[in-house]
């Protein structure tokens, strides 16, 4: 098993092409996904809320807390 841990601040066009990838290279079960997404205002808590997944975590900050703080919230 493979814990994939992302923190992410207005990426969500990176981080679709990430999920993509991530998703067409490794069967479903052999990783646990988490998000934390730095209070970004381009839609990436919205995109990622509407990911149907298993094994998927997420956090939304309200405001960025910055690299640490997101990945302590995981």
């Amino acid at each position: 098993m493979i814990d994939v841990c992302v923190t992410t601040y207005n990426g969500k066009e990176q981080l679709k092409k990430f999920l993509d990838t991530l998703y067409s290279d490794y069967e479903p079960g052999v990783f646990t996904l988490y998000i934390s997404d730095n209070g970004s205002k381009d839609g990436t808590a919205e995109y990622v809320a509407s990911i149907e997944a298993p094994s998927l975590g997420a956090k939304f900050m309200n405001h960025n807390i910055g690299y640490a703080g997101a990945c302590n919230k995981m």
